[in-house]
């Protein structure tokens, strides 16, 4: 199993953000997470002719609908997405499961300055494994999430306004 959670907030605004903050959040948060898929695939392969394997991608809620506050970030979990989507396709042949996982908020470095609602990193993880061992395609590991990825599913124009604070 290898669970791609590599991520970094380095650009904000899409406006007013850097190219080079643009870039770096581009780098690890899409590039980075196929750089590492590229690299662990050989395992990957090995593991799923001797019974199962599994890929899990971990995006953000903010991959469905852009945050303009997190511009930048949003476009390059958006854009992680799409690979994961890819990659879905590609590996089903080789029996590797492709796992996008969207949480909201979680208690990290990264959103300690955020004043929100948080889950803990703990539960994320549990309930990212149990998605993995239930065969969930698509995880929403914590309630901010899932209720976003509900409006999604009833109006994605709704979930866009609500994060764009229209």
């Amino acid at each position: 199993m290898l669970i791609n959670n590599a991520g970094v907030l380095a650009s904000y605004n899409v406006l007013t953000s850097t190219r080079e903050q643009l870039a770096e959040d581009f780098a690890i948060n899409a590039f980075g997470v196929l750089a590492v898929t590229k690299a662990l695939l050989p395992a990957l392969e090995r593991a799923a002719a001797g019974g199962e394997a599994a890929l899990a991608n971990v995006l953000s809620v903010v991959s469905l609908a852009s945050m303009p506050a997190l511009g930048g970030y949003s476009a390059a979990k958006a854009a992680a997405y799409s690979i994961t989507q890819a990659l879905r396709g590609e590996l089903a042949a080789k029996r590797i499961a492709v796992h996008a996982v969207f949480p909201g908020p979680i208690d990290t470095d990264m959103t300690r300055t955020f004043e929100m609602a948080k889950t803990s990193p703990e539960a994320v993880a549990q309930a990212i494994i149990d998605g993995i061992e239930r065969g969930v395609e698509d995880i929403y590991p914590d309630p901010a999430s899932r209720d976003m990825f509900a409006t999604w599913q009833r109006d994605l124009k709704q979930l866009e306004r609500q994060l764009g604070g229209r």
